[in-house]
């Protein structure tokens, strides 16, 4: 099969509990995840752009300067800890957003490597057992409709989707609250062509990214399958805005 993956790696580097979060995704990951029968190549979609902030003639505006000043302190050590895991390290060169950072690992994937799939893994998410991406990807390409393959989900009541069964994976109801997140899933080259790029809000507005690409998803028909069980879990609850 050989097919390219890209194993994204978004990151919010603003404190040093969301550099902690950083480093156990990298650690687990490498002790984890693979992709028995195709090439992953694995990069890191970094939210600290601030020599690109001045060089911008658009609209976008400039954060407030409180919200810059931690990238700062922790640019050089992400520089490092990439280095160590051998990751791609590339700069998100919007105005930081959810929505950006994603936009931008697509178009690091799809656009600039040329990968056939990628799994987006946001940084407070950590893989619990091994995972061999080819097993999903193999999946996929025997299911061309299923747009998008979950590896992880809420297990809070008011958060955990709307699941049934469907042989080794669970087929997920687009009528759930949350259809689909940010956490870990892989999804396809064509992401962009059917569903658009995703909503830039306001620095680290996730609700408004999230809720936006549900309704999008849900609209255009969108189908969203999941793994049987979780694979990942989230690492604490610290807020990507502090």
């Amino acid at each position: 099969m050989n097919k390219r993956i890209g194993l994204a790696f978004l990151t919010y580097p603003v404190n040093e509990d969301r550099m902690s979060y950083l480093t156990r995704a990298l650690i687990e990951a490498a002790t984890h995840i693979t992709a028995s029968q195709d090439e992953l190549i694995c990069f890191c979609s970094c939210e600290y752009a601030a020599e690109n902030f001045a060089k911008r003639s658009d609209s976008d505006k400039l954060p407030p300067i409180d919200v810059l000043k931690p990238y700062a302190k922790t640019k050089k050590r992400i520089k490092r800890l990439c280095r160590a895991f051998r990751v791609q390290l590339r700069w998100n060169s919007w105005p930081p957003s959810m929505g950006a950072n994603e936009n931008n690992a697509m178009q690091i994937a799809f656009d600039e490597l040329h990968c056939d799939y990628m799994m987006l893994h946001i940084d407070d998410c950590y893989a619990t057992e091994p995972i061999d991406l080819s097993e999903g990807i193999a999946f996929l390409e025997e299911n061309p409709d299923v747009d998008i393959l979950r590896y992880h989900w809420s297990p809070r009541k008011e958060c955990k989707p709307i699941m049934t069964e469907l042989g080794a994976w669970q087929q997920v109801d687009p009528q759930s609250k949350w259809f689909y997140d940010d956490s870990p899933h892989v999804r396809r080259s064509d992401y962009v062509a059917k569903f658009g790029r995703h909503y830039k809000g306001r620095p680290i507005d996730c609700g408004r990214t999230e809720s936006e690409t549900n309704r999008v998803l849900r609209a255009r028909g969108a189908r969203i399958v999941a793994t049987s069980h979780r694979m990942f879990e989230k690492d604490g609850p610290v807020s990507a805005s502090r």
